[in-house]
C-alpha cells in the first residue's frame, strides 16, 4: 500500500528534476555494483564528514532518492569542494535505507515507527524536528527548488 503510493511520488520528484535541468550523482553498492542515479536535496550536513581518500569526504544529506522509486532520508553522500561549498559526487545504494525506511511506515496521525506515516487520512506525511510533520509531497517539492546547501551549526 505504502511502497506504491512513495514510488509515484519520488518518481514525480525526479521527473521534475530532471525538466529543472538537475544532475543525479552515481550510485553504487558495496560490491562496486552501479545503481540508478540518485539526486540530493535538502541540506549536506559537514559535522557527520570524516576524511577518507584524496579530497573526497563523506556527509549526511537530508534526503536522497533515485530514478527506481527509493528515497532515504539522513543516507551518506560522498562529497568535494570546501566546506562552505560541498558538492555531491556520488553516494552508496539507497537499498537497505529505503527498506529500514518503509518497515517504519505506520497508520496513525503522528510518526510512530519512522519519519514517515500514513495519515488515516491515507496521505503520506513526514515529521522532522526542525518543522513537525507535513505531507511528504510538500516537503520533496519544497527540497527541488533549492540547491543542496551547507547546513549551519547552532
Amino acid at each position: 500500500m505504502v511502497e506504491p503510493r512513495l514510488a509515484a511520488l519520488v518518481g514525480g520528484v525526479v521527473s521534475a528534476l530532471r525538466a529543472a535541468g538537475r544532475t543525479p550523482v552515481p550510485v553504487t553498492d558495496v560490491h562496486g555494483r552501479h545503481w540508478a542515479p540518485a539526486y540530493v536535496l535538502g541540506s549536506l550536513h559537514p559535522e557527520a564528514a570524516v576524511r577518507t581518500r584524496g579530497l573526497d569526504r563523506q556527509a549526511v544529506a537530508d534526503v536522497v532518492l533515485d530514478g527506481s522509486g527509493r528515497l532515504a532520508l539522513d543516507h551518506p553522500v560522498l562529497i568535494t569542494g570546501g566546506a562552505l561549498h560541498p558538492l555531491p559526487v556520488s553516494c552508496p545504494s539507497l537499498a537497505e535505507s529505503y527498506e529500514h525506511l518503509i518497515r517504519g511506515v505506520r497508520i496513525g496521525d503522528e510518526p510512530l515507527g519512522g519519519p514517515i506515516f500514513l495519515s488515516t487520512d491515507r496521505e503520506l506525511m513526514i515529521a522532522r524536528p526542525s518543522f513537525g510533520a507535513r505531507p511528504l509531497d510538500e516537503y520533496l517539492i519544497g527540497l527541488i527548488q533549492p540547491a543542496v546547501h551547507v547546513a549551519s551549526e547552532s
